[in-house]
């Protein structure tokens, strides 16, 4: 008699593993993870025990003009040490020379910044990014060696020429009130030596008339490096402003207000091209859309006087120019408007005061302007007549600068007045 046989499974133990589809799923990530960690490692170990060229050859190289091979070789040596500023500057020197610009300026603002390499990796920098028309990226580069590091300051020559490039292209976008705060910081942290010829750009461009070279050129090319650059857009439309092309500055300078509405610098530009006696609609109506963070800007209430005056409002427009004045007391024009509208409203004692003072302003722009020349010769004079007596003229320099508000310009002239018995400065 066969007896029946059954199968009974056994019960599983609490600890064991399901060995589902999920599970097995899960190991088999876990194994890939594994296997591809393990040969990236030793891909980098393999990588990082390749030769190393030092950097002496790979200089030897780029002189000799083998390019590529100094390029591989320092992108093989900055994987391995990111951080090393001597191989940087050779690689950007390496694309320098292959007439990659905007390489050679990307990996000279890659040089660390505590390396006491640094200010002199931006100078470079901001040289070639200006060589490429990206004048916004620039003088980024540019006023962050004129900022310098307290642990590694640029050195004299490096700041010397940072300032000029930074100069000239504040001269190129008709940026004033920019490159005389730079002549300052410059004075500042210059050498004593280098102070008097600063002194003198200062004082040129107060007696000078705007260069006649036609920036245009130029400055389109800023824009159409980086269109985003608004000093550059607001510069192009003042430059064609200049040359007549009123509607041009108009279109650039109506794109500077949408990008920056709260801006009072593109304001004052924006209402200067819109501003024509024959056809006032749309400066009024731009004078209409000022923004508030306008309403202390001496230039912009001047702008809303002349819109009063426009629609026959002379006491808001007097209210607007005595304002402007007390925010800036040294122009000669918004004497001259404010007295006119004085005259109209029967206030003939104030008229005649304030005429009298912006005959004042300009009597003194002249005589700084003849004073400084007399200087000039003087200074000429020099070698051959060393008796000739500065102090007289630079004095006669000084009171015109007190009367024209240039306080720190008459500070700067009064410390070359020499002392009794001293001589002359040359």
């Amino acid at each position: 008699m066969t007896l029946p046989t059954t199968t009974t499974a056994l019960p599983r133990s609490e600890g064991a593993v399901s060995a589902s589809p999920a599970n097995r799923l899960r190991w088999a990530a876990l194994l890939a993870f594994v296997l591809g960690a393990a040969g990236i490692n030793g891909y980098w170990y393999w990588r990082d025990r390749e030769p190393s060229v030092s950097l002496g050859t790979v200089s030897q190289w780029i002189r000799a003009k083998r390019i590529a091979e100094a390029e591989a070789a320092l992108n093989a040596h900055l994987r391995r040490h990111p951080h090393d500023a001597d191989a940087r500057l050779l690689l950007a020197r390496a694309l320098a020379a292959r007439e990659d610009i905007a390489g050679c300026a990307r990996e000279l603002l890659r040089v660390p910044k505590w390396s006491p390499l640094r200010a002199e990796a931006l100078l470079r920098a901001g040289e070639s990014l200006l060589a490429t028309g990206r004048a916004r990226e620039a003088e980024s580069a540019l006023a962050g060696v004129i900022k310098g590091d307290p642990h590694h300051a640029p050195s004299r020559p490096v700041f010397q020429e940072a300032c000029k490039d930074l100069f000239e292209l504040y001269a190129t976008e008709d940026r004033r009130d920019d490159a005389q705060a730079l002549i300052w910081k410059a004075v500042d942290e210059g050498a004593s030596s280098d102070r008097l010829p600063l002194l003198e750009v200062r004082t040129r461009s107060e007696t000078e008339r705007a260069s006649s070279t036609d920036a245009r050129p130029i400055l389109r090319r800023h824009v159409a490096a980086d269109p985003a650059d608004t000093e550059a857009l607001r510069a192009l439309a003042r430059a064609e402003l200049a040359h007549g092309q009123r509607y041009k500055a108009r279109e650039y300078l109506s794109a500077c207000v949408r990008a920056h509405p709260d801006d009072p610098g593109v304001w004052r530009d924006y209402l200067a091209a819109l501003w024509n006696p024959g056809d006032q609609r749309a400066f009024l109506a731009a004078v209409q859309r000022l923004p508030k963070s306008a309403d202390s800007d001496p230039e912009v209430l001047h702008f809303r006087g002349l819109a009063h005056e426009e629609g026959g409002n002379w006491a808001k427009a007097r209210d607007s120019y005595r304002e402007a004045l007390e925010r800036n007391p040294f122009v000669a024009e918004l004497y001259e408007r404010l007295a006119q509208v004085e005259e109209r409203l029967g206030e003939t004692q104030k008229a005649v005061e304030h005429q009298r003072r912006a005959e004042s302003l300009r009597a003194a722009r002249k005589e700084l302007s003849d004073a400084y020349a007399a200087y000039r010769n003087a200074v000429a004079q020099l070698p051959k007549a060393s008796e000739v007596e500065l102090d007289p003229i630079i004095k006669r320099i000084v009171t015109a600068c007190e009367t024209l508000g240039l306080s720190r310009m008459a500070t700067a002239w009064k410390e070359q007045i020499s002392e009794p018995g001293a001589p002359p400065p040359s």
